[in-house]
């Protein structure tokens, strides 16, 4: 199937609007939410065959079979919260990163993003279309096994194994979303997240991307991605680090990264974010931008650093305490390098 057809075939930008549109109404979120279920149980076996069609196009070659399978798995990966209300399975979730890759190809973005990113952005997805495709298939491929259910009422959390949950679900439950979302209303399922503590030894959270990229760099390179790519999968969650433009926050997470890395960071980050929904049908860019302001902060500070460390007309202390409170700005830095030296040169002057 063509990217065209799959773009006019994704039902994501459909649902948000008529989440959006039943709330504007005053009508009752549940009972919007049980309508979209049916829709979607109408809609899932096309999309499911489309997706899986595309899996085998991506993953050639009997080396790849058991990835095939584990990719084919992970579309039934449940998921409603705070944060994937695109449906009630993964797959409606991967079905919406396709279709965006195939927007940002087109030239199609949000009003919020600044021309730079956009051009960037569009140059990835043309420039790397089947890579982009096989991340997004690949992205979340260790939910599965990071599963951690919260309940209604309860602080205790509930970390099964793939297996263990799927014995759990009526066999309906596990691909008609109508009965998956009663099962989840009957046994108090508030929503999924995708890290086990259980899972480190230290009791840090493993973070499903992280352990996406390890079990990926176990495959080799058949799996037709490059190792930045394998950066993205294990950052793709990075911008809800990100509540300010706060320039450390920056250094800490993509500081370390090639610039192909990072380019290809910021543009994952940004196709999770806008392809997830939050409950009421909305795609919230909020922390990705934030991102992007710290992105910008981050690297004016570096020009800027490079220079006033660079001239011996200025007092060092100074120089390090004035660009101590840049590095601390929680706003998005208006002035431009030029004006910006002018300013700390006078400050930090001998």
């Amino acid at each position: 199937m063509s990217h065209e057809e799959i773009k006019k075939t994704s039902d994501i930008i459909a649902r948000a609007e008529r989440i959006r549109e039943a709330l504007r109404s005053e009508s009752d979120l549940e009972t919007v939410l049980d309508g979209e279920a049916e829709r979607e149980a109408i809609e899932r076996p096309g999309r499911l065959e489309r997706l899986k069609g595309r899996v085998e196009q991506l993953f050639q070659g009997e080396k790849l079979a058991g990835l095939r399978g584990k990719v084919i798995e992970s579309f039934g990966v449940p998921q409603f919260g705070p944060h994937h209300n695109e449906g009630m399975f993964m797959d409606s979730h991967l079905d919406g990163i396709l279709s965006n890759i195939d927007r940002l190809r087109n030239g199609e973005f949000p009003d919020e993003l600044p021309g730079g990113i956009r051009e960037s952005f569009q140059t990835i997805a043309n420039e790397r279309t089947d890579e982009l495709e096989r991340y997004a298939f690949l992205h979340d491929i260790a939910k599965a096994d990071r599963l951690r259910i919260r309940y209604e009422g309860k602080k205790e959390v509930d970390e099964p194994t793939w297996e263990e949950w799927r014995r759990r679900l009526p066999e309906a439950a596990r691909e008609d979303p109508v009965a998956l979302r009663a099962f989840c209303k009957e046994n108090n399922v508030k929503g999924f997240a995708y890290y086990q503590l259980s899972q480190s030894k230290r009791g840090g959270i493993v973070q499903h991307g992280a352990a996406g990229r390890q079990y990926l760099e176990g495959l080799g390179e058949d799996v037709g991605i490059a190792p930045a790519m394998l950066e993205a999968i294990a950052a793709h969650e990075i911008a809800y680090q990100f509540e300010n433009a706060n320039a450390r926050t920056y250094q800490k997470h993509l500081g370390e990264m090639e610039k192909e890395e990072r380019g290809l960071a910021l543009l994952a980050s940004f196709l999770d974010t806008s392809s997830s929904l939050k409950s009421d049908g909305a795609v919230d860019l909020h922390n990705f931008m934030a991102l992007l302001d710290a992105k910008h902060n981050f690297e004016l500070f570096e020009e800027v650093a490079d220079v006033l460390y660079a001239d011996p007309a200025l007092d060092p202390q100074k120089v390090k305490r004035s660009l101590g409170v840049l590095a601390d700005k929680k706003v998005a830095i208006q002035e431009s390098k030029e004006e910006l030296l002018v300013r700390l040169r006078k400050e930090t002057a001998k």
